[in-house]
């Protein structure tokens, strides 16, 4: 059982067969394995999650028992408190647009659904990695931005996006992303 866990809050960690802790600037999530499932889903994921008895939050799950698909979120005055997707064969979403969810202030009902499915919703962008922490810019949206605007030149780029702009760390990387794809 493979599980991406994403939360505001440290948790503390059970003792599980594998994990990996990644603070970003948005969340901390957890990447987690273990062989063993819970016996009460909903109760135990509000226990992950911190969720209070009687709190006065959101509280939205989906189950998928033939799958072995579990998801749940914690959602506080519209705010994404935390979110933890579990599954058997590893059909999890993307970690970045998961992460991107929490810089939200309120979430509307179409993203609340897409927590469920695992998918962004119409209209949404999956960025990708992120290649410019500074302005939260990702390599998707760098390769998006070099086709559809032909840009050609670091410069251009960073006009059009604002990446590497600031402290410059991510240009080597914009220069990759750009030279693969130009051939």
């Amino acid at each position: 059982m493979v599980w991406v866990h994403l939360t505001r809050q440290e948790i503390a960690l059970p003792n599980l067969d594998y994990w990996v802790v990644n603070k970003t600037k948005q969340c901390i999530r957890y990447e987690l394995a273990h062989s063993i499932k819970p016996k009460e889903w909903q109760k135990w994921a509000k226990s992950r999650l911190n969720v209070p008895e009687n709190a006065p939050a959101c509280w939205q799950e989906y189950f998928d028992t033939g799958r072995g698909d579990y998801r749940a979120a914690h959602i506080e005055a519209g705010r994404l408190m935390g979110v933890i997707l579990i599954s058997q064969t590893n059909n999890l979403p993307e970690r970045n647009w998961l992460n991107s969810l929490f810089d939200r202030k309120n979430l509307d009902i179409s993203i609340r659904k897409s927590l469920l499915t695992g998918l962004p919703s119409a209209g949404e962008t999956d960025q990708g990695n992120i290649v410019c922490t500074c302005f939260n810019v990702g390599a998707k949206t760098i390769k998006s931005a070099i086709s559809k605007q032909q840009l050609r030149t670091v410069k251009e780029i960073t006009t059009c996006l604002k990446a590497g702009g600031n402290c410059g760390s991510c240009i080597p990387e914009i220069e990759s992303i750009l030279i693969a794809e130009l051939r």
